[in-house]
């Protein structure tokens, strides 16, 4: 453990199980509560969020196992969901882009993903996370809205139902799915139709 100055958290290298002596049978009851809760959730958003990074599926799940037992482990909090997120995805998606074809896109991500975490890892314990105070609502604003036209426009191919195209400039991407609109598959359309008109209804 790591002692910090001030008021201050200290910093636990271990996983910190002291909240195990007043553990409860009503506490493990609202646990798995939350757990199936969470699941059922977070099992088909994860693995669309690794088809957004353009990896398989199933990574999606591997991923929210291995990060939420970490945060349980060091970092539980009862007001902080922990997980993959939509904005983590697009931007991997960005980051191995360019090296598409150039071996196992899975050592790439898995490279990149060490990598982030290594540097969260330095900022974190420098306690850089007060420089988000100095970014302001409209740039943050901004950002969530361009994640979420990225994310959309993003899955039109699979909305219409027809292959994505392979390029890596994004206008270019669009364009090429535009032009298969006549090809579209009218279940895959209405599919996607429907969950739109449940989502909004």
């Amino acid at each position: 453990m790591i002692m910090r100055k001030g008021n201050q958290k200290p910093i636990h290298l271990l996983p910190d199980l002291s909240y195990l002596r007043t553990y409860s049978r009503s506490l493990l009851r609202s646990d798995l509560q939350a757990g199936l809760t969470v699941a059922v959730f977070a099992v088909p958003q994860v693995m669309a969020y690794a088809m957004l990074a353009g990896v398989p599926p199933v990574n999606g799940i591997y991923t929210v196992v291995v990060a939420s037992l970490v945060a349980a482990l060091w970092g539980r909090s009862a007001y902080v969901s922990t997980g993959p997120s939509n904005s983590a995805a697009l931007l991997t998606a960005a980051a191995i882009a360019p090296f598409a074809g150039q071996g196992d896109p899975m050592q790439i991500v898995f490279a990149f993903a060490l990598m982030v975490g290594l540097m969260r890892l330095a900022l974190g314990l420098v306690r850089a996370g007060v420089m988000i105070e100095y970014v302001s609502e409209a740039a943050m604003l901004g950002f969530t809205v361009g994640v979420g036209t990225l994310i959309a426009l993003g899955q039109l191919h699979h909305f219409i139902g027809v292959e994505t195209s392979h390029g890596v400039w994004f206008v270019a991407k669009m364009g090429e799915i535009v032009t298969q609109i006549p090809k579209a598959n009218p279940g895959a359309v209405l599919i996607a139709l429907g969950t739109l008109a449940t989502m909004f209804g």
